[in-house]
Parts: C-alpha cells; structure tokens; sequence
C-alpha cells in the first residue's frame, strides 16, 4: 500500500506542476506577442506562437498522465504505465512531422529571400 500512495503523491505532483507550466506558458506567449505586435518585431510574435504550441506538450502529458495512473484491471494486468511511452512516441512524432515543413507542404530548401535596396 504505500507504494500505491507514493504513486498517487507523485501523480498529483506531476499534475500541479504540469498545470503551472501550461499557466506560465499561456501567460509567456501572450506578453510576446502583445509585445511583438506593439512593436513590430514580428520574431516575436512568432515566439509567441510557438510558445502557444507548447500547450499541446502540456496537455499530452496530463492525459498520459492520467491514464499512466490507472490501477491494473481484466484488461491490462500490469497497469497503464505504458500510455507514458506511448504519449513519448506521440509527441516526438508529431516534433519530427511539424518540424521537418511537411505539415504545410514547403520544402525548407527551396526558400527564396527577397531583399528590397532602400
């Protein structure tokens, strides 16, 4: 039994402080971007963003979190741990397809620069 309890406490930690980060996250990316739209820096606006795409992080790891935490039941003897790997496996896949340009079809080659002489 108290391996069950250091269990739930280490459950209830990873919640509070994934909750936190989700909160400074939403806070972060707005300041960049209010900030970065006020003053026309649009490489911060863009941090902003991205910043904004941190929240599926946090959000995949509440979910596996909640499900990783499950008792063991008829259907799976040893527990739900390995929803953690799998949600691992999910993200990194979802990084390697977002970050290799495949998500809006432009290849990261072929980008052509523009310069206007003033």
């Amino acid at each position: 039994m108290p391996t069950q309890l250091r269990t739930q406490d280490r459950l209830k930690k990873a919640i509070v402080i994934t909750i936190i980060g989700a909160v400074i996250n939403v806070g972060l990316a707005t300041v960049k971007i209010m900030v970065g739209y006020y003053t026309g820096y649009l490489a911060l606006v863009a941090d902003g963003v991205h910043t904004f795409s941190d929240l599926l992080s946090d959000f995949i790891a509440l979910v596996t979190l909640m499900f990783g935490a499950r008792e063991a039941d008829v259907h799976m003897h040893y527990g739900y741990r390995r929803v953690e790997t799998l949600g691992v496996l999910f993200f990194s896949l979802l990084l390697a397809y977002v970050g290799s340009g495949l998500n809006c079809g432009c290849n990261p080659c072929r980008v052509q620069i523009h310069t206007v002489s003033v």
